[in-house]
């Protein structure tokens, strides 16, 4: 029993009355854009429609009138009621463009559509014949123009055949030949009209919002998609920082196990430095004394004698400044291995650039292992030349 009234229930607020979908928003703002686009639909059904009635019934050479008042119905056209219904199709096409709510959309559409219906009744009232197509059709631009609801569809399409019923009861036996009232085939083909229409209605109805639903999934799933694709984006930039950092504190440790051989390296050309300014200065010494040993002879003399002097003090010289660049582009490698960033690309020297790396690198081991001891033997290719690199 409690599925039955829960499925009765689900069928009534689904297929009859759905109004509580309707608090939702975004569907209300899509349903007014659909009513919206269903004035118009209507005004410009009216207007044109009126328009090639007229233009056809013209063309076969029949009269315009504005009433019958008892002319002949095959001869000429009534006008008043075209005029009427092209006038509410240009009030709805006015107020498509004024963008009403929904609810004054329906209103408006239902009006237009019992105007309409009463005015071709009375229509068939003044040709002494009543026909039941242009009822239907009025029942089928109910379903196809404004969203209404099912039930309000249901009532419009029962007001509709109310009023052809109606008028047909109460002026059916001043008809030629006398009628005694409404045929039942017309009224059971309003009625299955009727019935359709409603049928569509509340299948369109549940169409719409089932795909307004698929719409606001799609939404929904984009932005989260589009949510976890900048977080995606903050991770991988924090795995960029935190790769950046982790390289640089390799570097910054490494260049720590390598400080014992690099302070070695840098030792040794010191060392030459040292020994070949000492005798440097025990070569001017030297020179000294072989130019006050004898004042007096010449210079040009002196010079000749301090010959062997002046080649030693300059070789000397030579090997300062050669062990001094070495100690420089040591301290020079260091200092670029401890840089946050890279340096530019240059051209440099590949053979100088391997021979300072492997020293680097031989040293580096013999600071962490003590008992380290390898005899590296370079064999350069002086036709390598440069190249373009970051050498740090």
């Amino acid at each position: 029993m409690t599925l039955l009234l829960r499925s009765l229930r689900l069928f009534w607020t689904r297929y009859l009355v759905p109004g509580p979908l309707e608090r939702d928003p975004l569907l209300r703002a899509t349903m007014e854009g659909l009513t919206r686009r269903g004035l118009t639909v209507a005004g410009l059904l009216a207007v044109f429609g009126i328009a090639l009635y007229l233009g056809a019934h013209l063309a076969v050479g029949k009269a315009l009138v504005w009433s019958f008042s008892g002319l002949d119905p095959g001869t000429h056209v009534v006008l008043w009621d075209k005029a009427l219904i092209a006038g509410l199709g240009a009030i709805l096409l006015v107020m498509g463009r004024v963008r009403p709510s929904v609810r004054l959309g329906r209103v408006l559409m239902g009006l237009f559509l019992l105007v309409a219906a009463w005015a071709l009744i009375l229509e068939d009232v003044g040709r002494m014949d009543f026909t039941a197509g242009w009822l239907a059709l009025l029942m089928l631009v109910t379903v196809g123009t404004v969203p209404f609801q099912p039930w309000q569809t249901a009532l419009l399409c029962l007001g509709i055949g109310a009023l052809y019923v109606g008028y047909a009861t109460v002026t059916g036996p001043s008809f030629e030949p006398p009628t005694t009232g409404v045929p039942v085939s017309r009224v059971i083909f309003l009625g299955l009209v009727a019935f359709l229409c409603t049928s569509m209605s509340a299948s369109l109805y549940v169409s719409r919002f089932e795909q307004y639903r698929a719409l606001r999934r799609v939404a929904r799933l984009k932005e989260y998609l589009s949510a976890r694709s900048r977080a995606l984006e903050q991770s991988l930039a924090r795995v960029h920082a935190m790769q950046d950092q982790l390289v640089q504190s390799e570097k910054l440790a490494s260049l720590g196990q390598l400080t014992a051989g690099i302070a070695h390296e840098i030792k040794n050309p010191l060392h030459f430095v040292n020994n070949f300014a000492q005798l440097s200065q025990e070569l001017l010494d030297e020179l000294r004394a072989e130019l006050t040993e004898q004042p007096g002879r010449p210079v040009g003399e002196a010079m000749a004698a301090a010959a062997d002097l002046f080649t030693d003090l300059r070789s000397n010289a030579d090997k300062i400044a050669e062990h001094g660049r070495r100690a420089d582009g040591i301290v020079r490698s260091m200092l670029a291995h401890s840089r946050t960033t890279p340096g530019d690309k240059r051209p440099i020297g590949v053979n100088r650039l391997l021979g300072e790396y492997v020293g680097l690198a031989y040293h580096g081991m013999r600071a962490r292992h003590s008992g380290f001891n390898v005899d590296v033997q370079r064999d350069f290719d002086e036709a390598v030349g440069e190249a373009p690199m970051i050498p740090e």
